[in-house]
């Protein structure tokens, strides 16, 4: 229990919960600049630091199908 308190007490000290929140943002804000330049780059979600990047098929049809291909070798390659 006192470990608990303990670690309770740096968390709130140190405004871990917060700088936490801000850095994932900014994280996000960044990635979303530096990625928008590719198709297959949807949406960059997440929660404080817990971040992802959403992948949806290109628009153009040379980019679609290796993006299909790849897809279909390991159906996980672009969801995990």
């Amino acid at each position: 229990m006192r470990a608990g308190l303990a670690t309770l007490d740096i968390l709130e000290d140190g405004n871990l919960g917060a700088r936490g929140a801000a850095l994932g943002a900014r994280l996000r804000d960044q990635l979303t600049t530096r990625l928008s330049m590719y198709q297959m780059i949807n949406e960059v979600p997440g929660l404080g630091m817990m971040s992802a990047i959403e992948f949806q098929p290109p628009k153009k049809l040379r980019f679609r199908i290796l993006f299909e291909t790849f897809s279909r070798i390991h159906p996980a390659v672009f969801g995990q």
